[in-house]
């Protein structure tokens, strides 16, 4: 799973992050994780630079079936949270493998973010 980490286009997305690139503002993780069976070592790399990142507006993180568990949303939860972060966008579909209660803790806690547009997947969302 660490091989992942060695990829061009993660370690392109995590120096991109990072820098604050402006390729960030929207961010498509699908184009540079081109996999929806990513690791959560992917995905949780990806968000420890997200949460250094101070210019992404809207996010869209999808369909990765295997790296999206509840502890990721958590972590996802907890960079919007912070002052800094402008994401106000964000796409979380497709996302199968998060309990019910972590999507309510998750949804409690939109309300101190700057998250005002955002798509998930009912039939993902039980309860």
């Amino acid at each position: 799973c660490k091989d992942a980490l060695s990829a061009p286009g993660v370690r392109a997305l995590l120096e991109k992050l990072r820098g604050n690139d402006s390729d960030m503002v929207v961010l498509k993780m699908k184009k540079y994780i081109n996999d929806p069976d990513a690791p959560q070592v992917v995905i949780d790399a990806a968000l420890d630079a997200l949460e250094e990142n101070t210019n992404c507006e809207a996010l869209y993180i999808q369909n990765f079936n295997k790296g999206m568990h509840d502890e990721q949303v958590l972590h996802l939860l907890k960079i919007l949270q912070q002052p800094a972060c402008k994401i106000w966008c964000l796409n979380i579909g497709e996302t199968y493998h998060v309990k019910s209660k972590t999507w309510r803790r998750f949804t409690r806690g939109l309300k101190h973010t700057k998250v005002t547009n955002m798509y998930a997947s009912e039939h993902t969302i039980d309860g």
